[in-house]
């Protein structure tokens, strides 16, 4: 399957006296979870899990492909907002 638009969303995990913290320590997981709510039945969207996108400070980073559009959710409410304008892109 080709996909329309692929998101990536940093679910990386660094321990909790890191000084560069990390997206999960931030509430990745649920707005990852938020995300692929919001595009469910949309099988021309791929939202995945991610590693480190080397972007710790603005966490939660989202990566949005084929744009190369970079993007920090820290809402479940900027989750929907991304998903309508991907949905709307397309």
């Amino acid at each position: 399957m080709t996909y329309r638009e692929h998101v990536f969303v940093c679910l990386n995990e660094r321990a909790v006296d890191d000084p560069k913290g990390c997206c999960m320590g931030r509430g990745a997981k649920a707005l990852f979870d938020q995300l692929r709510a919001d595009t469910r039945g949309r099988p021309d969207i791929r939202i995945n899990k991610s590693g480190c996108l080397n972007r710790c400070a603005e966490g939660p980073v989202m990566v949005r492909y084929p744009k190369g559009e970079w993007f920090t959710c820290a809402t479940a409410e900027d989750c929907t907002k991304l998903a309508a304008d991907i949905i709307a892109d397309g």
